[in-house]
């Protein structure tokens, strides 16, 4: 009831809307917070004596000392906390530089590659035949040339055919090295069911399969406009995953320069008409998989940790803050 009230007076005045919000509270609970003045005011009256008794000059003096200490000290950590989805940051979309046929896939779903591995086969027979045509028609130059060289006659045609065929011989050299795919990277296939491309015609540019580095990951979160100055470029973060009792150390990467909005899975609907959406900057965490327990799509919470401040420091500031935002 209390929260409709304070929703209600911000379609018309957003920052007034915690005045009837904390009244409706106070009169809903008036019972309670009365009995809880009497509680207070009997034990005032109770321990009033001892209490003025024990504050002597000199004990006065040695607790306002612990307090301005204790109110002094950077004990309160300053944190950011927010959803992510993991994603690797370096993928690598394997596609047919040639038109042909898969005829062989030769790794798995989840399977570590290397860098120059083979990972599928093509068959493309017209290109077969041109290569070997054209590995033919080299040979035959090349004892062309040989003969004009040895009788002084039509050499230099000879030659320009020559140059020809060998250029046409590493045209189709190059294409059909490219019927084996090889990974450009080192990491882990990604494509779901990658077997199931076995017999598959495929176009030039066609993707074949994914391979993604999981040695490291990176987490997105989306951070508030207002809590921006809690955040410090490199500052570290835990990561909790859902489905684990561990936490991940992560550090901070990237820091959006541009404000978005939030998508609306992730932050849902707060119902509230007349209060305008927030903005958010999108921050990068890196956190370190070694040992491949982690794995693209996983989602969790995670925090960021920025300064230490203390309490003083942070009820001047809320204080600040407060008023400067409602009387300014």
């Amino acid at each position: 009831l209390a929260r409709f009230a304070g929703n209600f007076v911000r379609n018309f005045s957003p920052e007034w809307g915690f005045i009837p919000e904390l009244a409706v509270a106070a009169i809903i609970f008036r019972s309670r917070i009365r009995l809880l003045g009497k509680f207070m005011k009997f034990l005032y009256l109770d321990k009033k004596d001892r209490v003025i008794a024990w504050f002597t000059p000199q004990h006065s003096l040695l607790a306002a000392s612990v307090l301005a200490v204790f109110l002094a000290l950077p004990i309160w950590h300053d944190s950011i906390a927010g959803k992510f989805m993991l994603e690797s940051p370096r993928v690598a979309v394997v596609r047919a530089h040639v038109p042909g046929v898969v005829e062989d896939i030769t790794v798995h779903e989840g399977e570590q590659v290397s860098a120059g591995q083979t990972l599928g086969i093509l068959q493309n027979l017209p290109l077969t035949s041109g290569y070997e045509g054209a590995r033919a028609q080299l040979v035959l130059a090349s004892e062309r040339a040989k003969e004009a060289s040895r009788q002084y006659k039509d050499f230099g045609a000879a030659m320009k055919e020559k140059e020809q065929q060998t250029a046409r011989v590493q045209q189709f050299s190059e294409m059909d090295q490219a019927l084996k795919i090889a990974s450009p990277i080192d990491g882990t296939v990604v494509t779901p069911r990658v077997q199931d491309f076995s017999g598959v015609y495929l176009n030039s540019g066609q993707e074949l399969l994914e391979v993604a580095d999981l040695s490291a990951l990176r987490a997105r979160i989306y951070v508030p406009e207002h809590e921006m100055y809690k955040l410090q470029p490199g500052a570290r973060a835990r990561l909790q995953v859902d489905g684990f009792l561990r936490k991940w150390a992560a550090n901070t990467t990237a820091i959006g320069a541009r404000p978005v909005e939030m998508p609306g899975g992730l932050s849902g609907n707060n119902g509230l008409n007349g209060v305008s959406p927030l903005h958010f900057y999108l921050v990068d965490l890196e956190v370190a998989n070694q040992d491949s327990e982690l794995r693209p799509g996983m989602t969790g919470m995670a925090r960021i940790y920025g300064g230490r401040r203390s309490l003083a420091g942070l009820g001047w500031e809320w204080t600040s803050n407060f008023w400067g935002r409602k009387l300014w």
